[in-house]
């Protein structure tokens, strides 16, 4: 534990530990941001290679911050320090000012009394001001209410558009509740991406992605809740894959505080997400307003119940830089490995035109060495026999067989290979391997019927040799038209060549 580097705040080595995994690495710069912006819990779990347990975010970060480190004998740290205590207020308060009352005297004269003779008329005049009076003053507490109720409504509208004129005008920061899965880089990149622009800003969606690819965040920064869902197609050749896969799937979910969350996924072709440049069909309907602020600031608009859009999209964890990145590395190894398989095609075509090749002029060999015993003297025929066939045998019939065993070893190799089409190429095999066995059947089927002539006659040597030319021409015939179709099938593509012809059709 001493010898563990604290201050280094910068390397990104410590782990969010929660209950069922954890979560990282980040460095502790990037911790005490987003503990400053209140993003993470002071009391979280983290850990680092070099320490014996996890620890928390906030003793971390005072042993960091520490000046000195001090480590006891059995390897410990000693607790933390109890906090100062506040210092006592010994400032006394000062007593209440006394105040005297003081009462204002009021002294006027004593009244001079008049005596005033009052009539009937008098009196009259006096009750009817009394009366008039009264509904004066009726008719102004009426005005009053009146005018308070006119002021309090004036005043709440005044208010209220005072409130939207600052939400309005106020620059606002779109927030989001971290969804469980998402990681806090991903939550960065997401809270980036969702600027305000304005209430009313329309639907425009961008894809995250879970670093395993089992979740698709959808961001939008329109304040509109909607039921989301959306079609993924990998475009060709732009996946992170050797092969030549084609991943399309479907997901659903709801736009809700600017995230929608798909999760489940029904595959329409391939078994898993592979990380790549896909086309993204996406369709929002029963659009409405998301909260009451956005329902405030949008007063008689409403926003279009449904949405229909296209695009690509790159589903990658990590960012379009390195994703572009990795997709050139990829890019390249399709191609050497399509220039390897390209020179292994060259060189298998080549390799079976050279075997048809090889049998065409063995069976011109083999028939003129037949030819040459046919025409020597009749009158010495067996001993003629014995030596044609020890010839034969020592020349042909030992290299027939073993042209079979090689063939069958050359294409066994083949077969090891990673290159696309091998499955097809195996007709060749069988059909040279026939045609090699056909060659050394005709032969043996010749050296038979000549063993069967004792003492033939020349007529009997000519009828025989006009039926070993037929044997040959029909053998090589069937030699050149394979050598014809193998130029056929070179010149198709790989996995075409075996649709035109296979050993049972020809």
């Amino acid at each position: 534990m001493s010898d563990f580097l604290w201050t280094d705040k910068s390397s990104e080595k410590w782990y969010i530990i929660f209950d069922q995994g954890h979560e990282g690495p980040y460095s502790l710069l990037f911790l005490e941001e987003k503990l400053k912006n209140q993003k993470i819990n002071s009391q979280m779990k983290i850990w680092s290679e070099g320490l014996q347990s996890e620890m928390t975010l906030e003793a971390v970060i005072h042993l960091a911050e520490s000046e000195y480190i001090v480590v006891n004998d059995d390897g410990e740290f000693p607790p933390p320090l109890p906090p100062l205590p506040f210092e006592e207020d010994n400032h006394e308060t000062p007593p209440p000012v006394e105040i005297e009352d003081r009462v204002t005297k009021f002294s006027r004269p004593e009244a001079v009394r008049e005596e005033i003779e009052e009539s009937e008329e008098g009196q009259i005049e006096s009750e009817d001001e009394e009366g008039l009076q009264d509904f004066e003053e009726v008719e102004v507490r009426k005005f009053t209410l009146k005018h308070k109720i006119l002021a309090g409504v004036t005043g709440a509208a005044i208010m209220i558009g005072g409130v939207l004129y600052l939400l309005q005008n106020n620059k606002k920061e779109i927030e989001i509740h971290r969804p469980q899965g998402m990681s806090l880089k991903v939550s960065e990149r997401v809270e980036n991406y969702l600027q305000f622009k304005s209430w009313g800003e329309p639907l425009f969606f961008k894809e995250f992605t879970s670093d395993d690819l089992s979740v698709i965040w959808l961001a939008s920064p329109g304040f509109q809740e909607c039921e989301v869902t959306a079609h993924f197609k990998s475009q060709k050749d732009k996946l992170i894959s050797m092969g030549d896969e084609v991943v399309e799937f479907e997901g659903s979910g709801e736009l809700k505080n600017h995230l929608t969350e798909l999760k489940k996924f029904s595959f329409l072709s391939g078994k898993k997400i592979i990380p790549g440049m896909y086309d993204m069909s996406i369709s929002a309907t029963n659009c409405r307003w998301d909260g009451l602020t956005s329902r405030l600031m949008n007063l008689g608009h409403t926003p279009e119940e449904s949405y229909q859009a296209k695009m690509s999209v790159i589903l990658y964890p990590k960012g379009v830089e390195e994703f572009r990145e990795l997709l050139d590395k990829v890019t390249k190894k399709k191609m050497e490995k399509t220039l390897y398989e390209q020179n292994q095609a060259d060189m298998f075509w080549q390799n079976v035109q050279e075997k048809l090749q090889t049998l065409l002029a063995i069976s011109l060999q083999v028939e003129q060495h037949f030819l040459d015993f046919l025409k020597k003297n009749e009158r010495q025929y067996q001993a003629n026999l014995k030596v044609a066939i020890a010839e034969y045998t020592k020349k042909y019939g030992h290299f027939l067989t073993q042209f079979v065993v090689s063939n069958a070893e050359s294409f066994k190799e083949l077969s090891q290979l990673n290159v696309k089409g091998i499955s097809s190429r195996k007709n060749y095999e069988l059909q040279i391997s026939s045609a090699a066995k056909d060659l050394g059947h005709t032969s043996m089927k010749l050296i038979e019927d000549l063993n069967d002539f004792k003492n033939p006659r020349r007529a009997d040597l000519n009828q025989f040799e006009n039926r070993l030319k037929r044997d040959f021409a029909r053998f090589k015939e069937n030699i050149n038209q394979k050598i014809i179709q193998v130029s056929d099938d070179r010149s198709l593509p790989q996995d075409e060549a075996s649709e035109e012809q296979s050993p049972s059709d020809k």
